[in-house]
């Protein structure tokens, strides 16, 4: 799997918020991810982005 930045697995950590539904849940760490990405001039895949964050948390 891609390397990640760590401060992006952490902004992504930010916003997660497991009470919500599955689908809702995970669309919010893409969503967080492609906001990184708008702020920063990046353009690291969200779901992969997303997953990483997943891994990192196991």
């Amino acid at each position: 799997m891609k390397k990640f930045p760590a401060d992006l697995i952490a902004y992504i950590a930010a916003h997660d918020f497991d009470d919500l539904p599955d689908g809702a849940w995970f669309a919010t760490l893409e969503a967080a991810a492609a906001n990184w990405n708008e702020q920063n001039g990046t353009d690291y895949d969200e779901n992969d982005a997303a997953h990483a964050y997943l891994e990192s948390t196991r």
